[in-house]
């Protein structure tokens, strides 16, 4: 290869440069450790003079590693004067100082830095600079050893070569003993990835099943299981042949199909998952990669295992179309010398917390910062997922680099200035199921890590609105949304309609009912009844004790005809009986009375019950996350305010029934005492049933939403959602059974106003009916947004209920 023979880039960018970078060190494998530096420099392409720089920059690199791994580390001075004219003796890269010194340390040497500062001594001021950095390793750059397709190496019958890389090679190999296909990862160093990545098991993670030692040669053997489908670089490959407008699952399982072919394996012939993805537009399969992804890091997160390296080729397809990522960098950071190779196919993928330890790597590591600066956790991981995400949506990278760095050092820091640029798609976003997707990508490239998602399970979350935009809406709700609306309103107005609006008109009613029916029964005047009727209570004279009803003093009653219902306030022409009736000037007061002290119980109460829930959706508006027992009073203010509503009814009817009782002894018996308080009973729990409905749907179809929203994790969702369909179903049959209660009781009432009972009970069906119309109404809008939340939050989501796309991401193969 010469210098004639690589092409010049149609767009010299930064991406194009480390493309080109990839293609010269693959050249370069075969030469290095080069006998002279003339047949190396001619491995640098005809391209930008800044590009040309950084290439010869990393050629050299690439050469000490390789000359040290054969027991001879190398000067820089064995590189000039062949590459003056891209690095002029004088103007020698920072880096290239720092690979050599750290090289000849590996080696055993003792460095000297007087010695770089007589040999260099155009760049004296920046040796000072070098003392502190870290001892690198000598590292073998060759792609690591080559073996023979067909041979047998321990228990392993080489059949391809799938893939190389800077220190090893992969074979797709037949286990022997086990006769199954494996992938073979042959080196000639060992690591700690065997050990970190066994106790990974997961459908969407490569599963690693062991590493053997071979002695001779010296080979560290990584077999793992086989993924047929070809890389997820690939497949972009693939897609870009054709117009993006075009993009859709179907041109997924195409790449998938010409992998399979070329490794000589089977086309799935009939798979569920391959009939939904194959329907998907390209919007909801990225979406639908996206949380398969997101979950497998959350997975490995947890397990202690952070990837560092996640980019389009390490992530490889399964037959079915499943994503799973491969080779974690279980390093914590890259050696000194590294830089080729990882950055050359990953700097585009890092994270801004990678780029500031690539430029700073005594940066504070086990510092508990998660700031850019700070030390590489969870969200990193994300970070590089949502680059890998977003060119995957839109066909480049969320950042085009357009300046050409001239060193490594300078590609890094240029790429770290990119990520504070707004991100504006090449392509925007057209369908619901788009601008959610957009959103979620947003979320997870945020140049501040706690900004983004704090693991891979909220990860997943935000990326499964994809698959359900109206649900989306819901949990950003537009202010011109009813639910947007209603969010601005204060809290504790909201909560005061839905408890107090039933139980003032509850309250109303049952004082209207028992005020009829003591001056009905007890208080009625002679005067006012039909010919020849009298009550056994309200005979002239006053109300009849029970020791003095006899034959002489009560008559008999109409053979026709119906009383008409006592109004006291209509009583003015009778003697006043409404003013006069011992009964009912026992009974205002009293109502009074009650009323002035359950109230504003009632209303402090309130307070206690509703301040959870503003709490939570005060912390939910600024983007904070809400602790777990804010979060359980949310789900509980609907069961709460039924409680207090309950509690304070019975209070109230067992006060009212007693005092009655206890003044009117003789006439009030404890009959009445009980039709009293069964009374108020059933008319607080109407009451209930409402404001359990009432702020049910206000905390969890509005509320809840935009308290979860910042992190999009309720880990007792499951829990929480089962407990509240339960109670739903409870509240339901609570608001059919407690009127039908109250309507038995009028028609088994006794009394001798029967017109006024027939309009009660007319009344009571028609609420009864109106009632159990929103009641039923309210249980199937919780239980439809429970089920939609959890599509998005639940562990178990419910099954797929769509007709032509998913509901929930597709169920995977077993891992």
């Amino acid at each position: 290869m010469n210098e004639h023979s690589m092409p010049e880039p149609v767009d010299p960018t930064a991406d194009a440069s480390f493309a080109i970078l990839e293609m010269v060190l693959d050249a370069a494998r075969a030469l290095v450790p080069s006998d002279t530096a003339e047949a190396l420099v001619q491995l640098v392409p005809r391209v930008e003079p800044s590009s040309q720089r950084l290439i010869a920059a990393e050629l050299i690199k690439f050469d000490l590693h390789a000359a040290v791994r054969q027991g001879a580390a190398r000067r820089l001075e064995f590189y000039w004067p062949a590459f003056a004219p891209y690095l002029p003796a004088d103007q020698i890269p920072y880096d290239l100082l720092i690979t050599e010194h750290e090289l000849r340390r590996s080696a055993g040497e003792e460095v000297d830095w007087a010695e770089y500062r007589s040999r260099f001594p155009d760049v004296a001021g920046l040796t000072a600079e070098l003392k502190g950095q870290p001892h690198g390793q000598a590292l073998e750059s060759d792609g690591g050893p080559r073996l023979t397709v067909g041979e047998q190496i321990d228990d392993f019958l080489l059949l391809k070569l799938l893939g190389q890389g800077a220190f090893a090679r992969v074979y797709l190999a037949r286990q022997l003993t086990m006769q199954r296909l494996v992938a073979l990862k042959v080196s000639q160093r060992g690591s700690v990835e065997p050990q970190a990545l066994s106790r990974l098991d997961h459908p969407n993670i490569v599963r690693v099943f062991d590493q053997r030692i071979h002695s001779t040669p010296p080979l560290y053997l990584l077999y793992m299981e086989f993924v047929p489908g070809g890389t997820l670089a690939r497949c972009l490959q693939a897609l870009r042949q054709h117009p993006r407008s075009l993009w859709s699952g179907a041109h997924l399982l195409r790449s998938i199909d010409q992998c399979l072919l070329e490794a000589q394996q089977a086309v799935p012939e009939y798979s569920s998952m391959r009939s939904v993805v194959q329907d998907l537009p390209w919007p909801e399969t990225v979406a639908w990669i996206g949380i398969q992804l997101a979950e497998a890091l959350d997975y490995a997160h947890r397990q202690g295992v952070l990837h560092r390296d996640v980019k389009p080729a390490n992530v490889l397809l399964s037959s079915e179309g499943a994503p799973k990522l491969v080779d974690f960098n279980v390093s914590s950071r890259s050696t000194e010398g590294e830089e080729a190779t990882y950055f050359g196919g990953s700097l585009a993928y890092a994270s801004p917390e990678q780029l500031n330890l690539a430029l700073d790597p005594l940066a504070d590591t086990s510092s508990s910062s998660h700031s850019a600066g700070g030390r590489l956790g969870p969200t990193s991981d994300l970070f590089s997922l949502g680059v890998l995400l977003w060119e995957l949506w839109q066909g480049e990278r969320p950042w085009q680099v357009r300046s050409i760095p001239q060193d490594w050092s300078q590609a890094v820091r240029v790429q770290l200035q990119s990520r504070r640029q707004p991100l504006v798609p090449r392509y925007p976003a057209e369908a619901a199921s788009e601008h959610a997707l957009e959103k979620a990508l947003q979320y997870l490239l945020q140049f501040d890590p706690e900004r983004r998602p704090q693991s891979g399970g909220e990860a997943a979350a935000r990326l499964r609105l994809a698959f359900h935009p109206e649900l989306a809406r819901r949990f950003s709700p537009s202010r011109t949304s009813i639910g947007g609306r209603v969010l601005h309103w204060p809290v504790w107005i909201v909560a005061a309609i839905f408890i107090f609006l039933p139980n003032v008109i509850a309250s109303r009613f049952n004082y209207v009912y028992n005020e009829q029916r003591i001056a009905n029964e007890y208080c009625r005047p002679v005067s006012d009844r039909a010919p020849g009727t009298a009550s056994q209570r309200d005979l002239p004279g006053g109300p009849i004790h029970p020791t003095e009803r006899t034959s002489s003093n009560v008559t008999s009653p109409p053979t026709t005809g119906t009383n008409p219902p006592y109004d006291p306030a209509a009583d003015q022409g009778a003697g006043q009986w409404a003013k006069t009736c011992p009964m009912l000037e026992f009974f205002y007061p009293l109502a009074r009375c009650v009323n002035w002290i359950v109230f504003p119980v009632g209303i402090a109460l309130f307070f206690w019950v509703i301040l959870p829930l503003e709490s939570a959706v005060s912390m939910g508006r600024r983007g904070q996350r809400a602790p777990p027992q804010r979060i359980d009073g949310l789900w509980n203010v609907g069961i709460r305010s039924a409680a207090l509503c309950a509690v304070l009814w019975t209070i109230s009817g067992a006060v009212f029934a007693g005092a009655m009782a206890w003044r009117f002894p003789g006439q009030f018996g404890w009959a009445d005492a009980f039709h009293f308080f069964i009374s108020l009973c059933l008319c607080g729990g109407v009451a209930s049933v409402y404001s359990y409905f009432g702020m049910s749907v206000y905390s969890l179809l509005v509320c809840y939403p935009v308290v979860v929203q910042p992190t999009m994790q309720d880990d007792a969702f499951d829990a929480r959602c089962a407990q509240q369909r339960h109670r739903n179903l409870l509240f339901l049959v609570a608001a059919a059974i407690i009127p039908l209660a109250a309507i038995g009781m009028l028609m088994f009432r006794q009394t001798s106003d029967v017109q006024s009972i027939k309009s009660l009970v007319l009344l009571g069906v028609m609420v009864t009916g109106a009632g159990l119309t929103v009641a039923f109404t309210a249980y199937q809008k919780l239980n439809r947004v429970l089920y939609d939340y959890a599509l998005v939050l639940g562990s178990s989501a419910p099954e797929v209920a769509s007709s032509h796309r998913p509901r929930q991401p597709l169920p995977l193969p077993p891992g």
